[in-house]
């Protein structure tokens, strides 16, 4: 889930290390309006067409919608504990419960219209975390586990069906599986694992079904923060249109940016240690993030903030 560092007034960074022969890009990334001030535990981001942005709350049982306008709560269900939503190409909603142990398929409107509880296989969805949906609206989500160093590694990578609303295990023994993106288009799924500080990289094998996953980028490969946090780790994930990947680094308060590849480009520091998840708008010129002041707080206050940025390419 999240952990965060100290503010930054101004995050601008250049691109490292780079491959033999990659075109070398530079970001800059500037805190720009706060879109929602009086969040709580703000996680799993989703843009909606007319430019707003949903994002799951955790310890408020609820779905918030913020836009130029403000907040309104748009879905409560009562021991959910969401913590991310995903839209549909048909414009429905999947919110994953975290608390709760389940997956609930909203209508456009905000209605509940089916809970998803358990696998195929029998086993029950256990602490949905985060999710990525492909273009036709299926589901791929990680179901975490305990967030523990000393317990074992049975974060998994779940499927659910579009068309059936049926559940399938793709994969298992992740140590806190976290941050999840399909891309159909690369024909592998990315997901964070969160415990061992490593992105995973697992091939697309078919719509339901993935092969053995490689190391995509392992955090400890870059310096750490000056006080890292001792469960920090990779949390949520998403991808500029060039390819590049950005990594939120709970706990330790900046996004790490790395190349299609996963060769290590740049560090976005950002306001809050508690960094969960990003969405950047179609146009690549803003980037929102969910972070969370402390995870440790009775109200766990967070904002959703955007950052603007700036990109070109170099030689």
């Amino acid at each position: 889930m999240s952990n965060r560092l100290r503010p930054f007034l101004l995050a601008s960074l250049l691109m490292a290390a780079l491959s033999p022969g990659a075109a070398a890009i530079e970001r800059e990334a500037a805190p720009a309006e706060i879109l929602n001030i009086d969040a709580h535990y703000p996680e799993g981001p989703q843009l909606l067409a007319d430019g707003s942005l949903l994002s799951a709350e955790m310890p408020r049982d609820r779905v918030v919608r913020s836009g130029p306008g403000g907040s309104d709560v748009v879905w409560q269900e009562k021991g959910c504990g969401p913590t991310s939503v995903k839209r549909l190409p048909d414009g429905g909603f999947w919110v994953l419960c975290h608390l709760g142990g389940r997956v609930v398929r909203l209508s456009p409107d905000f209605q509940t219209l089916a809970h998803v509880d358990w696998a195929e296989d029998g086993s029950r969805i256990t602490w949905p975390n985060d999710a990525s949906v492909d273009e036709k609206g299926n589901l791929f989500l990680s179901s975490s586990g305990l967030f523990s160093r000393a317990a074992p590694a049975t974060g998994r990578l779940i499927r659910i069906d579009a068309a059936t609303n049926a559940a399938k295990v793709l994969a298992g023994g992740i140590h806190y599986s976290n941050g999840v993106l399909v891309q159909e288009d690369r024909h592998r799924v990315l997901v964070s694992a969160h415990l061992d500080g490593r992105v995973l990289s697992f091939p697309l094998l078919a719509p339901d079904r993935v092969g053995p996953p490689s190391v995509f980028f392992d955090l400890a490969t870059i310096p750490p923060v000056e006080h890292p946090y001792d469960l920090g780790g990779p949390d949520g994930l998403a991808a500029f249109a060039d390819g590049d990947v950005v990594i939120a680094n709970y706990g330790n308060g900046r996004l790490i940016v790395v190349s299609a590849t996963g060769e290590f480009h740049m560090v976005i520091p950002v306001a809050l240690p508690y960094v969960t998840n990003m969405a950047i708008t179609p146009d690549q010129k803003s980037l929102y993030v969910t972070m969370t002041r402390d995870n440790r707080s009775h109200d766990l206050d967070g904002r959703v903030q955007r950052y603007a940025i700036r990109q070109k390419d170099k030689d």
